[in-house]
């Protein structure tokens, strides 16, 4: 029988490493958009512990089971974007809105812990991206995809909901058939 115990990252040392990573990738995106970068960073790790501290399981939610998986899948998401995708700062803060959605806010159940996460990543999108919702997001959901477009493989923001639904709908008749 082994015993094996791994102390958790101090917040400072899981920025450090993910500043690093997500600079890296972000290197070609416009000045200003890289210079928002640590912020995104700052924004998810808040994002990240405040769920750990506010969404424990229990028998009815046991699946709200958080960990830094879900916040390198954020960063992952995030990475996939071009310097097109991503051509201002303001489009950077709905990715990441719709990355920390994907990984956090889709595997909540009641209606009350969604507005509770929608909130949360709303003030931290004012607090560290310095952009607030109502003026970074004009369309909702924000939904970032890179399937729509047969002509291109860009990771970019859906402007076009109708369309989106079409190509799902499209993608659902192809595989079931």
């Amino acid at each position: 029988f082994n015993l094996l115990f791994v102390t958790p990252f101090d917040e400072e040392s899981l920025s450090r490493i993910f500043v690093t990573v997500v600079n890296k990738f972000m290197s070609v995106m416009a000045r200003d958009v890289l210079g928002a970068a640590p912020g995104a960073v700052t924004a998810t790790l808040e994002v990240y512990s405040t769920v750990l501290k506010e969404l424990l399981p229990t028998p009815a939610k046991s699946h709200y089971t958080f960990n830094m998986r879900d916040v390198s899948k954020v960063f992952q998401g995030i990475c996939q974007c071009s310097r097109e995708s991503l051509p201002k700062v303001d489009d950077l803060a709905k990715c990441w809105l719709h990355e920390c959605e994907r990984v956090f806010k889709d595997r909540l159940t009641t209606r009350q812990d969604m507005n509770w996460f929608t909130n949360l990543c709303k003030r931290n999108m004012d607090k560290h991206l310095k952009r607030p919702y109502d003026q970074a997001v004009k369309l909702e959901p924000v939904i970032f995809a890179d399937f729509c477009d047969p002509k291109s493989s860009a990771y970019v923001e859906m402007q076009d909901h109708e369309k989106l639904a079409g190509k799902v709908q499209e993608c659902l008749e192809d595989y079931n058939s």
